[in-house]
């Protein structure tokens, strides 16, 4: 049999450790959950704020556009670099071609207003270069172009090698800036905004281009030409890098219907637009105008935490991902993992020695008891009880064996201590304090003294004069002070309470005693501190039943010894000797 000494430290270690490991589990589980919606929560609402704000960028680009092709200055260029053209000869591309690409050595070739040919073009050109010029820097577009019904790009801010061209049977055709001329002329479009999705752009270096175009409508609203635009990528990539709450591994980023990116990666150096290819689960449910968030491995092969969402704009389907590393997400998760099992390793450590400790504390007492009751059965009558002052169970058998040693000492230190013990209670209960408070209909308060902050435990200042009271009831149920609940519930609770007297436990032990008394004018709240009177009443019953109980143990063994005088006193006188004992009466 092992003996206590051995049996608490294991008892009280093992369960240490196991209530330990349960509560670490669970709040690992907790937070972990918590932490992964909060997460979920952010990046849904980032890949929202992306949608919105692209949206809102291609909506206004939409309408500068729409604004340009309608202005009368867009229709006067038309109509004057469209005679310009024809005026030019039967090879006008090649002739614009020359003048304002092959003999332009400007570095920047939209700097040319006039080659100073003689041409009624050239004339034209520097009449509306440069307008368009601050146009095109003022919106931040790639370029502007104005194309005539015929497919001929009749002119162009920047003076690329598409310029002069025909877009409808020449060396560009299948481009995607003819694809957009093409859908603006149609009757089936109605002379509305086009959009052609981004794709790899030879005249421009192939760098990628997307393209919107409308046409330009004459008196009567027939069309004379088209008005287009290449779209700003820089623009796109500042409205989806923005790196504010993306953490450090967190992006958002385009995808098309290709499974291309349509905007640049914010962890690569060189442009990932139309070279990197996203087929992952996240772009495919996009695509599929499904939205949602869930965990992947993305375009990188990492785990990450992916939001995605549908857009679709003027017919061109998108997919906007916004993804964060797994590993950035759980890391606060893995921190707190790692504290609690060194937490668990150093408290089970500190516990096994309290344990050992504990055990001794238990089993030498409980010794030294034994060993004086054995003196005691020898009538060493001076032996001293030791543990008599402990408040548990040793204390009890300590005190139980003292009984048998002196009564009279015995009643007459528990009489002092019962007295002393009376005489402190009655200098608590004398110097015991009321808080005090009186609020008026408004359920504001009005007067209060000083003792109301000690009692409720209150932060210096909280109080002041006009304070609504359910300010108070608001910060002790957010204490915990009204147990656990809905905060404004239980504060309209204590609000609605009509009860004139009550005792409310706190839970850090203090009680305290209320009486309100309710007046049209409002109540007046009076209450005490009671714990030290509570404390002292159990106090006071204990060494109560701890004297009955003395007393019924002594009274008992006295009777038991005069009636042995009195049985030897009678054996004496049988054998005819004198009795040794005098007589007294039975108690």
């Amino acid at each position: 049999m092992f003996r206590i000494s051995a049996k608490f430290p294991f008892i009280i270690v093992a369960l240490s450790f196991l209530a330990a490991f349960v509560t670490g589990l669970v709040a690992y589980q907790h937070s972990s959950n918590e932490l992964q919606q909060a997460a979920e929560r952010q990046l849904t609402a980032l890949v929202e704020t992306r949608k919105s704000n692209l949206e809102s960028f291609l909506k206004s680009i939409s309408a500068e556009i729409t604004l340009l092709a309608r202005s009368g200055f867009t229709n006067k260029a038309l109509i004057n670099f469209n005679e310009g053209w024809k005026d030019l000869g039967k090879r006008p591309d090649n002739y614009l071609a020359k003048h304002y690409i092959g003999d332009n050595h400007l570095q920047q070739k939209e700097k040319l207003d006039n080659p100073k040919d003689g041409s009624k073009y050239s004339s034209w050109h520097a009449q509306y270069q440069p307008e368009f010029r601050k146009t095109l820097r003022a919106f931040g577009y790639h370029d502007i172009f104005l194309i005539s019904l015929s497919g001929n790009l009749i002119y162009s801010v920047i003076k690329e090698n598409d310029f002069a061209t025909n877009l409808d049977a020449g060396v560009w055709q299948d481009t995607n800036l003819a694809k957009a001329f093409k859908k603006a002329i149609n009757p089936a479009t109605n002379n509305a905004l086009v959009l052609e999705d981004f794709a790899k752009y030879l005249p421009s270096n192939e760098i990628p281009a997307a393209f919107m175009a409308t046409s330009v409508l004459d008196k009567n609203k027939n069309p004379i030409g088209v008005f287009a635009i290449q779209l700003p990528i820089q623009r796109i990539n500042e409205l989806m890098q923005v790196t504010a709450g993306m953490g450090k591994t967190g992006e958002t980023y385009i995808v098309g219907s290709d499974f291309l990116m349509r905007s640049d990666s914010r962890f690569e150096k060189n442009s990932t637009i139309l070279k990197t290819k996203v087929s992952t689960v996240s772009v495919k449910k996009a695509l599929a105008n499904e939205a949602g968030v869930h965990i992947i491995n993305d375009y990188r092969g990492v785990s990450v935490l992916s939001a995605y969402i549908p857009f679709d704009f003027l017919g061109t389907k998108w997919a906007i991902i916004a993804e964060i590393d797994e590993d950035e997400v759980f890391a606060p998760i893995q921190e707190m993992q790692n504290f609690m099992l060194i937490a668990g390793i150093v408290i089970g450590i500190i516990i096994a020695v309290l344990g050992v400790i504990f055990a001794r504390h238990l089993s030498q007492p409980i010794q030294s008891i034994a060993i004086a009751t054995q003196r005691l059965a020898n009538d060493e009558m001076e032996t001293e009880v030791p543990s008599k002052m402990r408040a548990d169970e040793i204390g009890d058998l300590a005190r139980a064996v003292q009984t048998f040693k002196d009564r009279a000492q015995v009643g007459a230190e528990m009489e002092k201590t019962l007295e002393k013990k009376e005489a402190q209670l009655q200098e608590t209960l004398n110097n015991m304090s009321e808080g005090l408070l009186l609020i008026g209909s408004d359920l504001k308060i009005e007067v209060f003294n000083d003792k109301v902050e000690q009692l409720l435990e209150l932060p210096p200042n909280f109080l002041t004069t006009n304070t609504p009271i359910a300010k108070i009831l608001e910060f002790q149920a957010e204490r915990g002070d009204f147990g656990e609940g809905d905060i404004a519930q239980l504060v309209t609770e204590k609000l609605n309470d009509r009860t004139e007297h009550s005792i409310e436990e706190r839970l850090n032990g203090k009680v305290l005693d209320l009486y309100r008394h309710f007046t049209p004018e409002g109540v007046v709240v009076i209450f005490n501190d009671i714990t030290a009177e509570r404390n002292a009443t159990v106090t006071l019953n204990q060494k109560v039943e701890e004297l009955e109980l003395f007393n019924n143990m002594a009274v008992g063994r006295e009777l038991k010894m005069i009636e042995l005088k009195r049985q030897i006193n009678q054996l004496l006188e049988e054998k005819g000797s004198k009795a040794r004992y005098e007589e007294v009466d039975s108690l």
